[in-house]
Formats: C-alpha cells, structure tokens, sequence
C-alpha cells in the first residue's frame, strides 16, 4: 500500500484505474497503450485501487507555493499488480501526476526538481519464504 500526494484531484473520491503498460526499458520508463496497442505481448495488465484522504490546502506545507497547495490531493493506494513505475504513469496518465516527479508530471521541469516524488510504501506483504506464511510489515 502507498500514500502519493498529486498534483490534482481524481475525478472520483475512489476509484479503480485499469490500464495497459508497455515498459520501454531503453530510457527506464513506461506508458499507458493505446487501445490498439493492449494487445501486444508486451502490454502488461496494470490495475490499482485508490481513495482520497484529504484534498485540503495542505498548510504545513509551507515550501510549496500557496496556488500549488490549493490543487494537492492525498491519495491511499493499493496494488493489485505490480508494474514498473505503475502509480507514477496511471495517476499521469489521468491528469493527475505525482508532486515532485519530473519523469511522469509535464509540469515538473528540471528546474524545480527536488529528487524526490511524493510517494511513499506504508505497507507491504509477502509470503515468507521458508514458512510461506504471509506475513505484513506495516511502516
């Protein structure tokens, strides 16, 4: 499970995003394919769920801008597949790109890149792999 604070708000307070992602490993990115395109070999199947948090001015975040906080979202996001750089393209690809990600967020130039996105795991689960139990770690 991931927090990401966006750039905008979804459309919907929760939501399912179901996409198809082609990885181009050339330059360590990935997009969403077009319709023709969800049937090659290598678009991969990508869905999450998310719900919104809190869609409010963010005030504690005094070294944002005030316009830039008025339009961040707090999102709660949970996998259920794993895909490269999967959060980052789907949320981008919905209009609503990740504070801070230079890579997916068109907005985001180098010159307010700060190395780091607003994304962050909060809770992980696996199976142990000597029991097999399933086990969480929660942060």
């Amino acid at each position: 499970k991931y927090y990401a604070l966006l750039c905008q708000t979804p459309a919907q307070k929760e939501g399912k995003l179901t996409d198809y992602l082609i990885q181009d490993k050339k330059n360590n990115m990935s997009r969403v394919a077009t319709k023709e395109e969800e049937e090659r070999k290598d678009a991969k199947k990508a869905v999450l769920q998310y719900r919104i948090i809190e869609n409010t001015s963010f005030s504690a975040f005094d070294f944002i801008n005030e316009a830039e906080r008025e339009s961040l979202c707090l999102v709660d996001i949970t996998l259920i597949t794993g895909r490269h750089h999967q959060i980052r393209v789907q949320f981008s690809h919905i209009g609503c790109p990740i504070w801070g990600d230079a890579k997916y967020n068109p907005d985001w130039n180098e010159k307010k890149n700060i190395g780091k996105i607003g994304l962050c795991a909060y809770e992980l689960t696996f199976f142990h792999p000597i029991t097999k139990q399933q086990m969480t770690v929660r942060y």
